[in-house]
């Protein structure tokens, strides 16, 4: 199954230290660049899980 994700879900499971579930759901987490930046740009919950493997940049 392909899954693409915004911020949202990234930023709240980073802060319960529960980013694992995506991966562990779905495999493979599309998400695109402009969410990507965002969460790099804010150094949010999430900044550092995005470059994690099963994380994959997509432009839209």
């Amino acid at each position: 199954m392909k899954v693409v994700c915004n911020s949202t879900p990234i930023i709240s499971l980073a802060t319960i230290g529960r980013i694992d579930l995506l991966s562990q759901l779905f495999g493979m987490i599309y998400i695109p660049q402009a969410v990507y930046h965002e969460l790099k740009s804010k150094k949010a919950p999430g900044h550092q899980e995005v470059d994690a493997p099963c994380f994959q940049v997509k432009e839209i």
